[in-house]
């Protein structure tokens, strides 16, 4: 099956997203390996830990098969994190699925990396992927080519049902 990088702030992400998308994916048979630039224990919006099994800086996307940027207010942690906009283009660039979950959506457009394309985003966000030529889809869950987008966490299972379809 497919070998998965998750990528997670050091803290503030979503607990949910992170549960449900390691449940969803592992049980699917793909092995998973959750990232952080750090490798202290990240803590999740609901105290949840989670220890990163490798840093950002070690990753060659070449050893993995697709990408999930995990959501939450942490996301903005990677708004200007050149490294970690480094991986996604790599990803994107090589056709490989990206999926981003509720606010990493703007670490994307941040990054630059959403010209051209469908998105689906918070409403908070519409402006700003707008200003990075992308187009908000106004849906839950929005497939562009290779990338999945989600807009909120109610939308978990649908997005990682859609992002597993790319698999």
């Amino acid at each position: 099956m497919s070998r998965i990088l998750l990528l997670i702030p050091p803290s503030g992400f979503k607990d949910g997203e992170l549960e449900e998308a390691k449940k969803t994916l592992s049980g699917g048979g793909h092995k998973l390996t959750i990232v952080s630039d750090r490798k202290s224990p990240s803590l999740g919006i609901l105290w949840t830990k989670e220890n990163p099994q490798a840093k950002l800086s070690d990753i060659k996307a070449g050893e993995f098969d697709a990408l999930l940027l995990i959501g939450g207010p942490g996301a903005s942690y990677y708004y200007k994190q050149e490294r970690a906009h480094s991986v996604m283009r790599e990803f994107l660039d090589g056709g490989k699925p990206v999926g981003a979950m509720d606010l990493a959506v703007s670490v994307l457009a941040r990054a630059n990396l959403l010209s051209g394309r469908k998105v689906a985003c918070w409403p908070l966000e519409k402006k700003l992927v707008e200003s990075k030529g992308a187009t908000p889809s106004g849906e839950g869950v929005t497939i562009d080519g290779n990338l999945i987008t989600m807009m909120q966490p109610s939308f978990t299972t649908k997005f990682l049902e859609a992002f597993s379809s790319k698999l």
